[in-house]
């Protein structure tokens, strides 16, 4: 799925929790603010990934993207990278993260990989269960993977200091205290 479709489906689900509610209040301006944050998820040539190392890095690499949404109780971070997978102490760790960044709870952190067959895995359990074994931990080798998580903090953290208030444009307008849209004149 594309990051344009992802990032429409985010707005349509921003749109349905915090479009309406069932009070006058509703009419008044929102404090909702939006920060968008952006980097560059693609490791360095030669990494391993999820089939064959990395051989080059193109103008368009993996991108890992989202947006903070605050105003509206605890901040809400959703994000999605362009990696195969992140999971179980990885999948902790860049919630726990992207929470820190944000001020908020790790359980409104809504982390998603695009599941890109050419990208990186994201697992420290497994690269710590390979590694006690005395294995090669391969594609699970984190350095790359802890990096990036530095990054998405310092990203996320900035966002948040250049939010944006959050505007709703609309052709219908609503008849004060009733909260049903009005009839075309």
């Amino acid at each position: 799925m594309s990051f344009r479709i992802c990032f429409v489906a985010i707005l349509i689900f921003c749109k349905a929790l915090f479009g309406h509610a069932g009070e006058p209040a509703v009419l008044e301006r929102s404090k909702l603010a939006v920060a968008v944050f952006d980097i560059d998820a693609t490791p360095p040539v030669g990494s391993l990934m999820a089939y064959d190392p990395v051989t080059n890095k193109w103008d368009l690499g993996l991108r890992a993207r989202g947006v903070v949404l605050l105003g509206a109780g605890e901040p809400i971070v959703l994000c999605a990278i362009d990696w195969i997978g992140i999971a179980n102490d990885g999948y902790d760790s860049f919630r726990a993260g992207l929470a820190r960044a944000a001020g908020t709870a790790p359980s409104r952190v809504a982390l998603h990989t695009l599941h890109q067959h050419d990208a990186p895995d994201c697992d420290f359990s497994a690269e710590k269960i390979l590694k006690e074994a005395g294995l090669d931990p391969r594609q699970f080798e984190s350095s790359f993977q802890r990096q990036t998580l530095m990054h998405l903090e310092e990203a996320v953290r900035a966002a948040c200091r250049q939010r944006r208030l959050a505007r709703h444009h609309s052709n219908r307008r609503l008849v004060k205290h009733q909260l049903r849209p009005a009839r075309p004149a």
